[in-house]
């Protein structure tokens, strides 16, 4: 039987920037866990964005 190998993308997680100061910050992000993107994640999370950023101005 052929083993199957499954590639697991490597994240330096140590020099990764999260800095979500703009709604383009998501997709950044995204397309670092996910190569092909992620649009419903995207979408969900940018959703978020706005409430977010205004309860930090509070």
């Amino acid at each position: 039987m052929a083993s199957t190998k499954i590639k697991i993308p490597i994240i330096d997680f140590c020099n990764l920037e999260l800095k979500p100061d703009t709604p383009q910050c998501v997709e950044s992000i995204v397309n670092t866990f996910w190569s092909d993107g992620n649009p419903n994640f995207c979408n969900e999370a940018k959703s978020f964005y706005k409430p977010l950023m205004e309860l930090d101005a509070c």
